[in-house]
């Protein structure tokens, strides 16, 4: 395809995408008759052709909309004119306007670039690849709109530290001051088998001599890796002070070779894929937020971790279900003595530097018992032909979709729900957060990760806990607040997709897909009765919405991280399948 074919292929889809989610969010209304008619006050309307789901979301047809001004019907050439054409309905000032276009044009000539690479390329093959590799085809989130906004990237620095484009690099090490400095290693990690991940022998050696040469003190210092970009927009002019003072060290580039996960600030190590993943600090605007570190999650990481781990292999519920916790082994966190004196600041000043090391999915995977792990974001990677990835994991265990997913529900879900239901636990339950394992391509467990932030407790569980060291620094709230994690996080944000790509397959209609849910819940909840707030099988959910957020906050700083809202209340799918089984 050349670039005018590319361009308005990722308009259109982008458009789809726009319609699909805002119907859902609310802030728009189509109206169904024999196609779809969605008018707006502009005076423009565009026709297209749509499923309605289960979910009352609408999976748009790309090459059917139509955009017709006057009377004149011409195909969709530009997202930007169908977000100008609903600007009223949207809520749109001009100045957010303009910055989410922006946002918006970054996005695109990503999906391009996506589109150029995804093309001829089988759902089948994703399923040969590594993990990071894995990743480099996903399109990103599926609820954002922007999704790959990156804003403070330009086009080569996508190309070099892009999940779509980096082909890999290495990290800049610094050595920063232990008495300035925020930092936890597990029990049973030690400072050096940390350094040894990143650092070969003759990496390690080539290090130790710079610091002998450069008369820095271990014993004074602790070695930290950061993200080249990081370091060259934003460390070494923020930390001015502090280098010149000392406090901060700059060491070069050491190590390993590095490439970004989907989620950006995550590394994986190519050169030694087993070894863990690094996470480090990226002050870009992608998506909900700019992309630091927060101090306060560096040391509960570690611990949570370590106490996660005995739960998971103590419960008879999560034994069986093979759950694995992808700990974290390590983390610090270095802030500026002057940012840090200013409480208000916008956050992302007290989030500039720092680093969690945490274990690779890949340790997760045996070849010779054919057990493998893949995040379940990538469920959702459909080829250029339609065949979706979860239809040939599906072909490749040999067995009948039901019985398929009942696994997945048993062996995932379940899971997710016991750790909140008996524990108080609740994880962002999104497509880079949960792990799927396999065994044989048959659903054979859940991993967990990413507990800096994602992780919380509830309300009614936060006594039994008090003891963990730096435990008030999880959020809490009341459990039928955090139950979304899961059910927003899993079922909206993950499986709303993943039926409609089943049901558009023809693998399996909605309301049965939920059906098969509905009755590993029941079955659940027959054994471990959940409080009515949590239960799953609740007749309504709220609704919540992320795109309306940034409509409404726009592009200007904040002190806190923008938080969710919500829409009218959902008839329940799970529900409705339990309904459709009496």
């Amino acid at each position: 395809m050349d670039i005018s074919t590319l361009y308005l292929t990722a308009n259109k889809n982008l458009v789809a995408k726009a319609i699909g989610e805002l119907s859902y969010e609310e802030n728009i209304q189509p109206m169904e008759n024999d196609t779809f008619v969605l008018p707006l006050d502009s005076g423009v309307k565009y026709e297209f052709k749509a499923i309605k789901s289960i979910w009352t979301s609408l999976t748009v047809n790309a090459s059917s909309v139509i955009r017709v001004q006057n009377g004149n019907s011409e195909e969709v050439k530009s997202a930007a004119q169908f977000f100008i054409d609903a600007k009223k309905e949207l809520l749109l000032t001009d100045i957010v306007l303009a910055n989410f276009i922006e946002e918006m044009n970054n996005t695109l000539i990503r999906d391009i670039h996506l589109l150029k690479k995804r093309n001829g390329v089988r759902a089948a093959t994703l399923l040969k690849m590594s993990e990071v590799e894995r990743e480099s085809y996903l399109n990103g989130h599926p609820k954002a709109l922007l999704n790959k906004g990156r804003i403070g990237w330009n086009i080569k620095e996508n190309q070099l530290y892009s999940p779509e484009e980096s082909e890999g690099f290495k990290l800049h090490w610094l050595a920063v001051k232990r008495d300035e400095s925020l930092y936890l290693f597990s029990e049973t990690t030690s400072e050096d088998e940390i350094l040894s991940e990143s650092l070969d022998s003759k990496e390690m050696q080539r290090l130790l001599s710079f610091l002998e040469e450069n008369n820095v003190s271990r014993r004074d210092y602790l070695i930290i890796p950061a993200h080249p970009w990081q370091w060259e927009n934003i460390i070494q002019t923020q930390f001015l002070f502090e280098i010149a003072n000392k406090s901060i060290i700059p060491l070069g580039i050491f190590g390993d070779t590095y490439r970004p996960q989907v989620s950006l600030r995550t590394l994986s190590n190519i050169t030694r894929p087993s070894n863990i993943d690094i996470k480090v600090p990226l002050t870009i605007l992608n998506t909900s937020a700019i992309r630091g570190l927060p101090s306060k999650y560096i040391k509960i990481g570690v611990t949570i971790s370590d106490y996660l781990e005995e739960v998971v292999t103590s419960d008879p519920i999560l034994k069986e279900a093979n759950v694995a916790v992808i700990k974290e082994r390590a983390g610090a966190s270095f802030k500026s003595p002057f940012f840090s004196q200013i409480e208000e600041a916008p956050y992302r000043y007290h989030e500039y530097l720092g680093v969690t090391w945490r274990e690779s999915i890949e340790t997760l995977n045996n070849e010779e018992k054919e057990i493998s792990s893949l995040m379940t974001g990538n469920l959702l990677f459909v080829d250029d032909d339609g065949n979706s990835l979860i239809s040939a994991l599906i072909e490749k265990s040999r067995v009948d979709t039901s019985y398929w997913l009942s696994l997945y529900f048993k062996n995932v879900v379940i899971p997710l729900y016991h750790l909140q239901n008996k524990y108080g636990f609740s994880l962002v339950s999104h497509g880079q957060n949960i792990i799927l394992r396999t065994k044989n391509s048959l659903p054979y467990g859940v991993a967990i990760k990413d507990f800096g932030g994602d992780l919380r407790i509830s309300d009614e569980h936060k006594s039994k806990y008090k003891d963990i060291p730096g435990i008030e620094n999880l959020g809490n709230l009341p459990a039928a607040h955090l139950i979304h994690d899961l059910y927003t996080g899993h079922m909206v944000t993950l499986l709303r997709f993943v039926s409609g790509i089943l049901r558009d397959s023809h693998k399996i209609e909605e309301i049965d897909f939920y059906s098969l849910l509905a009755k590993e819940v029941e079955e659940y909840n027959t054994n471990n009765p959940p409080p009515k707030e949590i239960n799953l099988l609740r007749e309504k959910f709220e609704r919540v919405i992320i795109n309306t957020v940034r409509f409404q906050i726009g592009y200007g700083d904040s002190s806190e991280r923008p938080i969710p809202k919500l829409g009218t209340d959902l008839d329940n799918p799970i529900f409705l399948g339990y309904k459709s089984r009496q």
